[in-house]
């Protein structure tokens, strides 16, 4: 009998007695070679019966022979994404519950690239997106470093823009996890998560939205950049973790917050059917480089900005500011300001030439 054979018989016998010491016997005899499944399974149990210190050991142990099947092309892709998701995931709450936070992060690290989210945008070599944003010193300093920051959504004044922020609640986090000490780590794991919103699509209504300047610019005092982004930078693995570009699912059905799982698609993009008019495409960075709540990206080399828009109350030194960063890194870049149609219907918006 193969160990991954010994290993599943001794684990589906647990789960009829529960019975820890007798798993143990029955594998006592059998000696490593290179699965995972045996050293998974002896983590596992040791973790559910509060032995982190021994449980450590077996996962390190599954995690390294987990990586060498991998390396060795041993383990199928969908394998190696289901198996890698629950190795790291286990191996992140056991190490941080004892304390060795750095290989906890490592693992936190590596485990993203088996359960990554997935982008809506696979099949686009660039998508065009807009960013209404207020004039301050954080908004200046990303066009400055030609970065886009991405923020915690514990950070966003609306509790109901990420579901996010009612899942991690400790209260929810205690139906989803059996034993109280799983709590801390999970409720870490969501440091690292921070998204950013943008508008989506190539229509002129976007940047005509009187609500979006009104609710996103301080009252049309700020600006908007119009993005090109491209397919590298909207679903591409990081030094630290992942980037994707979702689309925000917008539902009137009853969401519930007290669950027993978390999805990360409701977590991070839906939203209730009442803002459908903000056509949000959501950038969701997973990190673990930092625990702050703000982190930059730098764009890479084939993204850009195509265009400014300033709002029509957006002071002159705001826009002479804004004009010379832009137009030094971006000459080709559009400079549009933002006018009220008085003549025809004082709601509308007009796009003017921007005369420096």
């Amino acid at each position: 009998m193969s160990e991954d054979e010994v290993a599943q018989k001794a684990w589906e016998q647990f789960n009829k007695d529960h019975d820890a010491n007798a798993f143990f016997n029955n594998v006592s005899s059998f000696p490593f070679t290179f699965g995972f499944r045996l050293p998974y399974y002896k983590a596992l149990i040791l973790h559910n019966i509060r032995r982190d210190k021994e449980a450590a050991e077996h996962i390190a142990l599954a995690i390294k022979h987990f990586e060498g099947l991998v390396q060795n092309n041993r383990c199928n892709e969908n394998c190696s994404a289901k198996c890698g998701n629950q190795l790291y995931k286990l191996g992140y709450i056991i190490n941080f519950n004892v304390g060795d936070h750095n290989r906890a992060k490592l693992y936190s690290i590596k485990g993203v690239q088996y359960d990554p989210m997935k982008s809506d945008y696979d099949d686009n070599d660039h998508i065009d997106l807009y960013s209404f944003r207020r004039y301050n010193q954080y908004s200046v300093q990303d066009l400055i470093n030609n970065e886009i920051t991405v923020v915690s959504p514990s950070e966003m004044n609306d509790p109901f823009d990420s579901i996010y922020n009612l899942y991690r609640d400790f209260d929810n986090l205690a139906c989803i996890c059996p034993n109280k000490e799983d709590i801390p780590g999970f409720y870490d794991m969501f440091n690292y998560y921070r998204v950013r919103s943008f508008v989506k699509g190539n229509s002129s209504r976007n940047i005509k939205n009187i609500l979006m300047w009104s609710h996103y610019t301080d009252g049309h005092k700020g600006f908007c950049i119009k993005y090109r982004l491209s397919k590298y930078f909207i679903n591409k693995p990081t030094e630290n973790g992942h980037l994707c570009l979702k689309n925000i699912r917008y539902t009137n059905k009853p969401i519930v917050a007290r669950c027993d799982s978390i999805d990360n698609d409701t977590a991070f993009a839906t939203k209730n059917i009442r803002w459908k008019y903000e056509h949000e495409a959501r950038l969701i960075s997973y990190d673990v480089s930092t625990e702050s709540p703000f982190l930059a990206h730098p764009l890479d080399k084939a993204s850009s900005i195509k265009a400014i828009y300033f709002g029509y109350k957006c002071g002159a030194k705001e826009k002479e500011t804004i004009y010379n960063i832009i137009n030094s890194q971006y000459p080709k870049c559009q400079f549009k300001q933002m006018a009220i149609d008085t003549s025809t219907n004082i709601y509308e918006l007009m796009e003017l030439p921007y005369n420096n």
